[in-house]
């Protein structure tokens, strides 16, 4: 995927995911303290006013202006696409979603965000119109898309044989005996680890950590050995591990090595192959979009957003400043 794309979903993304929390006010509780009601309203204009730092450019803002910024942006993208003559169809959309959906985690994830129906489908069509942007006049065929399956079969699409295990980090070796002992009462590998395991990024998720694969190099050789002899929710005897520390698996499963078969990747690559073709073929696409940005009939109605999403405008006396704009601004914002 081309750099341009991948900065401009990452705006849109995170913008979008800012929007279903931040859109949309009212006067009703979300919750009630000692009889005091903290109104909805309350809770969007604190979540508005949040530092919030852009992880395209790393520039601080509030959070309201950036999730301005991304509405803008995801408006901009589909209208720009509909004048190339390439918006998104319904197609197009069902099949994006329907890729999104090979994943498990998917909606679980979107659930979890607390996306509507609507708002996944605005998302992906955002996405698909910025894809069409991109990819025009480019054409992948069906040998080219197998032929890159075939070629990546054993690498891109195969999953080594895997090991999920959780693991303490003792600091000595009479740190990982005390660990040893708590096991042995009967006490949770979870409990052991939060008292014990002086890793702070495993600990804090219960002694997970990262699938190790069979032919992991960061990982020496006996410690795989043993996680790969080892059964399901069994754990180790302490194992040196460096500066003086002791480290302690529990093996949680094992998963075989798999083979993704063409029909559940041919749709990536197929995207994929496009989107390579496309940032050659159109390169600029970043450019025509703030150019086509620049000549958008914009009104902010928060007036302390406006130099930031309409610099160009402001400059060229496109909009109002002061207490004019702010006047302005009033009479027009939506009702809350």
């Amino acid at each position: 995927m081309g750099s341009t794309r991948k900065k401009l979903l990452l705006v849109i993304a995170a913008a979008f995911t800012f929007s279903t929390v931040l859109v949309g006010c009212g006067r009703d509780t979300v919750v009630k303290v000692n009889g005091r009601r903290i109104s909805r309203e309350e809770y969007y204009s604190r979540l508005e006013h949040l530092p919030y730092t852009d992880p395209t450019t790393g520039e601080r803002m509030e959070a309201g202006n950036y999730v301005l910024l991304g509405l803008i942006n995801e408006v901009l993208v589909v209208r720009l696409a509909e004048k190339k003559v390439v918006p998104p169809t319904e197609d197009q959309i069902r099949e994006a979603t329907a890729d999104a959906e090979r994943d498990p985690r998917f909606r679980p994830s979107m659930k979890e965000l607390g996306f509507t129906e609507d708002q996944i489908r605005e998302m992906v069509r955002v996405r698909q119109a910025l894809f069409n942007l991109q990819t025009r006049g480019v054409k992948v065929t069906d040998k080219e898309v197998r032929d890159y399956y075939k070629k990546n079969k054993l690498t891109i699409f195969t999953t080594p044989e895997q090991a999920e295990a959780k693991i303490i980090i003792a600091k000595d070796r009479a740190d990982a005996d005390k660990a040893m002992a708590m096991l042995k009462k009967g006490m949770s590998f979870e409990t052991v680890v939060g008292r014990i395991s002086v890793e702070t990024i495993s600990a804090s998720r219960g002694g997970y950590i990262p699938a190790i694969s069979r032919n992991e190099e960061n990982v020496p050789k006996p410690v795989r050995d043993m996680l790969f002899k080892m059964r399901p929710n069994n754990y180790s005897q302490p194992i040196p591990y460096s500066d003086g520390q002791y480290v302690i698996f529990k093996l949680l499963q094992r998963r075989k090595e798999r083979t993704k078969k063409f029909e559940e990747v041919q749709y990536a690559i197929r995207q994929a192959l496009m989107t390579e073709k496309g940032r050659r073929k159109n390169p600029n696409l970043e450019k025509e979009l703030a150019e086509f940005k620049e000549k958008a009939d914009i009104n902010v109605s928060i007036v302390r957003y406006r130099d930031r999403l309409i610099p160009k405008a402001l400059e060229q006396g496109k909009v109002e400043t002061g207490a004019k704009a702010e006047k302005q601004g009033k009479k027009e914002a939506p009702k809350r």
